[in-house]
């Protein structure tokens, strides 16, 4: 008799229903286990808001732009206090939103206070 709640032993790979993740993994010769270590580990050293900020002045801003330190100053004052820290990929469109919401408030106070 078949339980209600599906198959008392798990689905090998390409069996009819929806085969796990790791099926692909071990399809393609890989093992699923260190496939997830390596998803952690990239996970752990995906670049920081910083870090991605300072590349880009180190390896665009000042080899293309006359106005190099400016872009720095913005993103030093500006862009990274809030975010930095957070890895670049954690970063949502709400944050940035806000970011830029707080500094358009900030800007304003400051010309009506001129």
């Amino acid at each position: 008799m078949r339980s209600p709640w599906g198959p008392s032993r798990p689905q090998p790979c390409g069996s009819p229903g929806e085969a796990p993740p790791s099926c692909a993994a071990r399809e393609q010769g890989l093992n699923p286990a260190e496939t997830a270590l390596e998803a952690k580990r990239l996970a752990r050293e995906a670049p920081t808001v910083a870090q991605l900020a300072d590349d880009y002045v180190e390896h665009y801003a000042k080899r293309q732009k006359k106005s190099w330190q400016e872009d720095e100053r913005v993103l030093d004052k500006e862009a990274v206090p809030t975010p930095g820290s957070m890895k670049a990929r954690g970063v949502r469109r709400r944050l940035i939103i806000d970011l830029l919401e707080e500094i358009v408030d900030r800007k304003t106070l400051l010309t009506s206070l001129a």
